[in-house]
């Protein structure tokens, strides 16, 4: 059972620490009243964790937490930069030095600021803190403290636990309204909720530039499992900031349609593919559309995988009798008139192959044909009774009876049942639907014994080997409050490894990069 301490508790122990003998007397001096070693404990790390401090151990036998990396970094220098290339560094571990070569490399042709946030692991070899070492040549990047760098985001010195399998589990609310991003051994993202007219805060992990150096434990398995050789490369503009992950494949990493290795940048395959946030063509947004061609034309990806391309705002079992007024006077109550629209929508905004994944938008089109609702709808009386007769026999979907009517060729529909590969990414989930039945999660997709990317939630995060990728328009009647929907798509890189693309104000990394 786990300890909970109210942020008034963690204020009380922080107060008494100082004056306090023992950990215990600290607990007596704040009126907690336990008797496990352990309970107390836990309330001083949940103090820390809430307050952002550090609690230093009354016994001088365990304070191995006080040793720091050297550092030469000039952190006001530092801040005039306009980009930064931001990873971690393990104490104790061998430099990725092939890595680390190409890192410099990239940054100083991108006039870019590189950071290393050193990490701390006690290995069974250290006994005291004059053991703990980190490789000479990160010093000049060393960052040991908070850097803010404007009003939206920082890049934060506090020190994540090199084995944490979730390490961005309960920091949400750490870092105030600014989004963070955090040096850690893994690559995570996780957006916080924000009232739905602004930009969501997002939580990023950069992984590693230093070695897979970890006991032979459970935790040590599990984060040499999850470590990842990369970086995330940020770049200002203004108040806002547009990031993406850098990943080293053994050779050389992708970025944008650079690719860069020890001897410099070289020449780069296309993209295999993107995975598009989720389309909802019926709905969509013209300024989020011409970002994404321009990336495109820039990565020019093999193949455009889609999710949740048809809406069903013509159909949706959702609308209420106001609804249906709305959606009728905008002269959107079609269902051919949507299904027209929504392969149009391919045609014009896909690539030379258009994958479609099995989403559940898609399956409104079903649902509405088994309630036999088109009959009680004159305009879609006709199209509801044609497509329910073909797919009455036809082992297909009703979108896909449809695209062979008026995009005969564009297409492929992913079978959810079949592994849809490509570069070793798996393709083939929309993500509403998990394991045995389950409601569909990132954390669940995580849990699988394969790499793959997901739509569905609009909300983009990277937990572990699964993706998920965000929402192609913001103009959705249900968004409504708080919310950590955001546009986004995942690409999939020639090297089989992944980048992440937002889109903000109508623009995307490709956009500002020579800002």
């Amino acid at each position: 059972m786990k300890t909970h301490t109210s942020i008034e508790r963690a204020k009380k122990i922080a107060e008494v620490w100082p004056n306090s003998t023992s950990l215990a007397d600290a607990m007596n001096q704040a009126g907690i009243k336990t008797n496990t070693e352990r309970s107390m404990r836990q309330h001083k790390s949940n103090a820390q964790r809430i307050l952002g401090i550090k609690l230093e151990p009354h016994n001088p036998k365990y304070k191995t937490n006080d040793v720091e990396c050297p550092s030469n970094l000039d952190i006001k220098a530092a801040k005039k930069y306009k980009s930064f290339l931001i990873t971690s560094a393990t104490n104790n571990s061998t430099l990725n030095q092939k890595f680390f070569d190409t890192l410099e490399l990239f940054s100083k042709h991108h006039k870019s600021q590189l950071l290393i946030i050193p990490l701390k692991y006690r290995h069974n070899t250290l006994i005291s803190k004059k053991d703990y070492q980190w490789p000479v040549a990160i010093h000049n990047y060393a960052l040991l403290d908070d850097l803010i760098l404007s009003k939206s985001f920082m890049v934060s010195g506090l020190r994540l636990v090199a084995t944490a399998v979730d390490p961005l589990s309960g920091m949400q609310a750490h870092s105030g309204q600014r989004s963070v991003v955090y040096g850690a051994t893994s690559l995570h993202l996780r957006l916080a909720a924000t009232p739905g007219d602004e930009l969501p805060k997002m939580l990023q992990t950069t992984g590693s530039c230093t070695s897979k150096t970890y006991t032979r434990t459970k935790a040590g398995g599990k984060a040499k499992f999850n470590h990842v050789f990369a970086a995330t490369y940020v770049k200002l503009v203004g108040d806002k900031f547009y990031h993406t992950q850098i990943i080293w494949d053994g050779k050389g990493f992708y970025f944008l349609d650079q690719y860069w290795t020890p001897e410099g940048l070289q020449p780069g395959e296309n993209a295999a593919a993107i995975v598009r946030g989720d389309d909802h063509a019926a709905m969509h947004d013209r300024v989020i559309l011409k970002a994404r061609a321009s990336l495109c034309d820039r990565l020019k990806p093999d193949i455009h995988v889609f999710h949740d391309v048809f809406d069903g705002v013509s159909i949706s079992h959702h609308h209420k009798l106001l609804d249906k007024i709305k959606v009728f006077n905008m002269r959107m109550n079609s269902l051919a008139w949507e299904l027209k629209h929504t392969a149009a929508h391919i045609v014009q905004t896909g690539g030379k192959e258009n994958w479609i994944v099995d989403s559940n938008h898609d399956r409104h089109i079903e649902r509405y044909l088994n309630e036999g609702r088109h009959l009680k709808e004159p305009h879609n009386a006709a199209i509801g009774s044609e497509l329910l007769a073909e797919i009455s026999y036809k082992n297909k979907s009703a979108l896909e009876c449809a695209f062979q009517k008026y995009i005969p060729g564009c297409y492929k529909f992913v079978n959810a049942n079949k592994r849809a590969n490509i570069k070793g990414i798996d393709v083939s989930q929309h993500g509403d639907r998990g394991a045995n039945g389950s409601r569909g999660s990132i954390k669940g997709f995580a849990n699988a014994m394969y790499k793959t990317v997901i739509g569905h939630s609009h909300s983009p995060g990277i937990s572990g080997g699964a993706w998920q990728t965000g929402v192609s328009t913001l103009k959705q009647p249900y968004k409504v409050g708080l919310s950590t929907w955001a546009c986004a798509d995942v690409i999939i890189n020639g090297n089989g490894k992944r980048s992440m693309f937002f889109y903000i104000n109508g623009k995307s990394l490709a956009d500002v990069i020579n800002q």
